[in-house]
């Protein structure tokens, strides 16, 4: 049996965080004194998954990890998007793989959850997310995705901008499960070129991992949705990361 492995995406240049992305991407935001990369490491660690790679872009070398991380490197970073920052860690995959954005934080118990779930491809998704949504942008559907089920807990609505508030029975957190498997499947998805139309409607290049996810529904693919009550925070604005300083000891804290 393969060890999991983990996979952190920071490639992007985190503008709506500025000027605390000025030098540096999101995942090198300090919260309580670690960046956001060093609790997610650390508590990859704790869970004994120590095959850890990184995809950075911009600032790339502001990142810094420890020693035995894999560095992969989106040098189109500033054209392109999530899914083919993904797509520079092809070779990393030979097995499972947990997948993580760089601007999340989350607790022990989120992880756990994501690893017990035996079906691959497998995707976290909050239930509880309109208490903290409505911390973040006072109406909690002002910034809410498209995010359905069915009977047997697969995504079959995931991403769409703007929903009606009947198309939202939980939030993506940007944290998933794929395997070799599911990234062969969106290799051949994103090599279609750019006149292809991925997931809500976008080219390849320009895509982001919820389109990915909606593309695999469309294919065919059963997307299992893990589901939590909260723990987790999310960094992408200023405004983010001044609520995330003063939740994270009491909703967070796992290391």
């Amino acid at each position: 049996m393969m060890m999991m492995k983990a996979l952190i995406l920071t490639a992007g240049k985190g503008s709506r965080l500025r000027p605390y992305t000025d030098h540096c991407p999101k995942g090198m935001i300090e919260v309580e004194g670690k960046t956001i990369l060093e609790r997610q490491i650390e508590l990859f660690h704790s869970l004994g998954i120590t095959e850890i790679g990184i995809v950075k872009g911009y600032k790339a070398e502001s990142v810094k990890t420890p020693p035995e991380v894999v560095h992969y490197i989106n040098e189109e970073y500033d054209t392109t998007n999530m899914a083919q920052t993904l797509l520079c860690a092809e070779s990393f995959f030979d097995d499972e793989v947990i997948v993580s954005y760089s601007d999340i934080l989350y607790h022990r118990s989120v992880l756990e959850a994501l690893l017990d779930c035996k079906h691959v491809p497998a995707v976290v998704v909050d239930q509880d997310w309109k208490p903290y949504f409505a911390e973040r942008f006072g109406n909690p559907f002002e910034d809410a995705e498209s995010l359905e089920l069915n009977e047997a807990n697969h995504i079959v609505s995931i991403g769409k901008p703007s929903p009606d508030p009947h198309e939202i029975q939980a939030q993506y957190i940007g944290l998933m499960k794929f395997n070799v498997h599911t990234m062969q499947h969106i290799k051949l998805m994103l090599s279609q070129g750019e006149q292809a139309s991925i997931g809500w409607g976008r080219p390849p290049r320009q895509c982001y991992l919820t389109d990915v996810i909606q593309q695999l529904v469309y294919d065919g693919l059963e997307l299992k949705a893990v589901k939590i009550n909260g723990g987790w925070l999310e960094i992408d604005t200023a405004r983010d990361y001044e609520l995330a300083k003063r939740l994270f000891p009491q909703r967070i804290a796992y290391v």
